[in-house]
This record gives C-alpha cells, sequence and structure tokens, in this order.
C-alpha cells in the first residue's frame, strides 16, 4: 500500500514537472502562440458565464416552461457570442500582424478601436441574454436570484480582502474604499 502510494506520488510530482514545462515552452515559442491564448481567454470566459448561470438557473428550479425559453434564449445568445467571438480572434489576430509589420499607427488605431467595439458587443450580448432571462423569472426565483448574486460579490470580496493579506507587499487598491 505503502508503495502504491509513493509511486502515485512520484507520477504526480513528474507529471507537474512536465505540465510546468510546457507552459514555459509555449510562452517562449513565440508572439503567435500568446496571442493565441489572448483570443482564447474571451472564449473561455463566454464558456465560464454559461457554467455559471446554468448553475444558479438549476438552482432556481424552472419550470417545463422556463426551461424551453431558457434553452432558446441560450442558443441565441450562444450563435451571437460565437460569431462575435471569432471576429474577435481574427481582428486580434489582424492586430499583431500589424504590430509585427510596418504599418502607420492610425491603422493599428483603426485595428485597436474595432477590438474594443467588438468587446463591447460581446459584453453587450451577455448583458441583454441575463436582462432577458431575468424577464421569465417568477418573484420568488427573482428574490433567489438577488440572493445569490449578493452571496457570490461577498465570497468576492472576501477572496480580494485575503489576496492582501497573504501578500503583503502589495499595495492596496482603494484602501479609502472599506469593504463591509
Amino acid at each position: 500500500m505503502k508503495k502504491l502510494f509513493a509511486l502515485f506520488i512520484c507520477i504526480l510530482i513528474a507529471s507537474a514537472g512536465a505540465i510546468a514545462k510546457c507552459d514555459k515552452t509555449s510562452v517562449k515559442c513565440g508572439s503567435c502562440e500568446v496571442e493565441k491564448v489572448k483570443a482564447n481567454s474571451t472564449r473561455t470566459y463566454a464558456e465560464q458565464i454559461k457554467k455559471e448561470r446554468a448553475t444558479v438557473y438549476n438552482a432556481l428550479q424552472l419550470s417545463d416552461e422556463q426551461l424551453t425559453k431558457y434553452t432558446d434564449i441560450t442558443l441565441k445568445a450562444t450563435k451571437e457570442l460565437d460569431e462575435k467571438i471569432d471576429l474577435l480572434n481574427v481582428a486580434n489576430l489582424e492586430l499583431m500582424v500589424l504590430k509585427s509589420g510596418e504599418t502607420n499607427s492610425d491603422g493599428i488605431k483603426a485595428q485597436e478601436k474595432r477590438i474594443k467595439q467588438l468587446k463591447k458587443d460581446i459584453k453587450n450580448v451577455i448583458q441583454n441574454e441575463e436582462k432577458e432571462l431575468r424577464k421569465m423569472l417568477n418573484h420568488e426565483q427573482r428574490v433567489k436570484l438577488r440572493m445569490i448574486n449578493k452571496l457570490k460579490r461577498k465570497d468576492m470580496k472576501k477572496r480580494a480582502k485575503n489576496y492582501y493579506k497573504h501578500n503583503p507587499k502589495m499595495r492596496e487598491f482603494a484602501p479609502h474604499i472599506k469593504a463591509n
């Protein structure tokens, strides 16, 4: 039993080292890899929001009618998000090409403006989806949703407070604003 446990620990340590090596090589291999990571960060953010929202709406115990509305709304928003995120990925890659080449700053600024607008569009799609989903809830479910959001905010405040406690060299962002 002890030998099996020791073998498991050795495999775990070896795999952690291999994972760390892969991360270092992906960062060192060039700006193209870094840009791909930046481009996909928006997609992972959208996926994270979808997963969170699915668990929250599962906790609200939606009726069958509400579930069909929920799936319709999320499918519609997912299509829009996928289109916008693909456009954002292409725009990020175009910006990378513009920065690497000998181009004027006007082209770069225009591309950055386009990227900013695409990010704003993505945020609007997410907010519109959230509004539509709130409209379909009844009063009790909206109260539960507000309570869940309140608990999330409190949890985030606790995490931020612990972050500064564990990193004493880090200066607090807004020390004049006290979190309760």
